[in-house]
C-alpha cells in the first residue's frame, strides 16, 4: 500500500503521526524541487534518514561543524576516488575522526535531515509500506513525538528568525565597535565574523559555511540580538 500527498494538504506533523500510531514499517519519500528526502519506519519508529541535499552530504556536514578543512576533505575525496573506501572509514584512517565521531556524527546528520524538514512550507510526499532501511543507512531509533516536538521548536524558532532576516537575500554587516573579546575567542561567531568583513548576504554565508539555512541563521539571529550586525 502506497499513500501520496502534498503538505498543504496533510501536513508533515499529521502525516508523521498517522504513521507512528499505526506502527507503520516502510519509506516516507518527500520532495521539494529537485531536493528529495527519505525517513525509515520500522512498526512506527523512525530508523533512518536519506538525503540528496549536497549540504547535508556527510563531508559537508563535517566540514560545517569544523571538525576537518575543505583542504582536508578534497584530500579525502581524492584517495576514495582511488580505492572506493567509505568517506566515515578514510577519515579515521586519515587520523581527522575516531569511529566514535564518525557515528556521532552520522547520527547527528541523519537527525538534521529530519528536522530540516519541518521548515519546508510546501513539497509532496509518498509512503511505500513494507520497504526496508538499504543497509548502508546510519541505524537511529527516534520516537515521533520526541522528533514534532523538536521540529515544532524549530518552526517557531524560524519565525522568530524570519521576522529580523525576511529572506536569505538579506545583506548582514557587521558592527566593529560592538565586538568584544569574548565574542571573537567563540569559535563559531569568530568564523562568522571572518566572512563577514566585507558585508554578504545570507544565502552566500551559508555557502561558505557549507551548512543549512537554519544553522547559519540560527547563528546570525544570535548575533543580531547581541547588537554586533
Amino acid at each position: 500500500m502506497s499513500l501520496m500527498g502534498e503538505f498543504a494538504t496533510m501536513p508533515l506533523a499529521d502525516l508523521c503521526q498517522w504513521l507512528a500510531y499505526s506502527q507503520k514499517t516502510g519509506i516516507l519519500l518527500l520532495q521539494r524541487g529537485e531536493i528529495v528526502k527519505e525517513i525509515y519506519f520500522h512498526r512506527g519508529k523512525i530508523v533512518a534518514s536519506a538525503s540528496n541535499d549536497p549540504r547535508e552530504y556527510f563531508g559537508q556536514f563535517i566540514l560545517s561543524h569544523g571538525k576537518i578543512t575543505e583542504e582536508d576533505l578534497m584530500r579525502v575525496f581524492a584517495r576514495q576516488g582511488e580505492t572506493g573506501i567509505k568517506l566515515g572509514r578514510l577519515l579515521v584512517m586519515e587520523g581527522l575522526l575516531t569511529e566514535d565521531e564518525v557515528q556521532k556524527y552520522l547520527r547527528i546528520k541523519a537527525e538534521e535531515t529530519i528536522y530540516d524538514l519541518f521548515l519546508w512550507e510546501n513539497g509532496a510526499f509518498k509512503f511505500y509500506s513494507d520497504a526496508q532501511a538499504q543497509e548502508n543507512n546510519v541505524p537511529i531509533e527516534m520516537d515521533v513525538t520526541s522528533v514534532l516536538m523538536e521540529g515544532t521548536r524549530r518552526s517557531d524558532e524560524w519565525a522568530r528568525i524570519r521576522s529580523v532576516f525576511p529572506s536569505s537575500e538579506a545583506v548582514i554587516r557587521i558592527v566593529p565597535e560592538a565586538l568584544t573579546r569574548g565574542i571573537v575567542s567563540d569559535p563559531l561567531y569568530n568564523r562568522m565574523i571572518q566572512l563577514l568583513e566585507i558585508p554578504r548576504r545570507i544565502s552566500d554565508l551559508c555557502l561558505l559555511f557549507h551548512a543549512s539555512d537554519y544553522g547559519v541563521n540560527k547563528t546570525l539571529y544570535e548575533m543580531y540580538h547581541m547588537g554586533i550586525l
